[in-house]
């Protein structure tokens, strides 16, 4: 095998792994986000419906399927590369890509970006909010292409995905108890 060659394959990804990561990392962010919508929504305005936490259930799968079928239609295909158009840069492309549509989706919802229609000042931060997501996602890709070394997904990125879901779900349980705990405390 010629040095050119190792340093071709040292840090590429397999269709397959590439695959199974894009998958993972859909899955995660967007149960991570479907907390965090329901979050937000919980912290505006309790609703009566989910004043049990069985009831918060159907509202974080619809928003965790919605983020994740957005962000794995964002990264299969990038994820499906040939090893020669990609090279070594899929897995960093990856990895920045999931962080730059997390970031946005993310700033999206906070801001309430989501309709169709904005206003003015919307609009301004919705400009905003895209470039903070790519400088993200940028620097993101410039760390994982320095930490990428093998053909497999390092442990420390994908441990980094998969605690998404655990940090925003731990979130969600402390805002929604919150919220019902002021919201059945005896008027003094």
């Amino acid at each position: 095998m010629t040095e050119s060659t190792k340093a071709f394959s040292a840090g590429s990804l397999s269709r397959h792994e590439a695959a199974r990561f894009a998958l993972t990392t859909a899955l995660s962010e967007g149960l991570a986000l479907g907390f965090f919508d329901v979050s937000l929504s919980l912290s505006h305005r309790p609703a009566g419906a989910l004043r049990h936490l069985g009831g918060a259930l159907a509202p974080v799968a619809a928003s965790g399927g919605a983020f994740f079928f957005v962000i794995l239609i964002t990264l299969l295909p990038f994820a499906l590369l040939p090893a020669r158009t990609a090279g070594q840069r899929k897995g960093a492309l990856l990895v920045s890509l999931a962080t730059g549509m997390g970031t946005f989706l993310g700033l999206a919802v906070f801001y309430n970006l989501t309709r169709l229609e904005l206003s003015a000042i919307q609009a301004r931060i919705l400009v905003l909010v895209v470039c903070l997501s790519l400088a993200i996602g940028a620097r993101q890709y410039d760390r994982a292409r320095a930490v990428w070394t093998d053909p497999r997904v390092p442990p420390e990125i994908l441990a980094a995905f998969l605690s998404l879901p655990l940090l925003l779900g731990s979130g969600f349980l402390f805002v929604w108890s919150w919220a019902y705990r002021r919201a059945a405390a005896p008027a003094d």
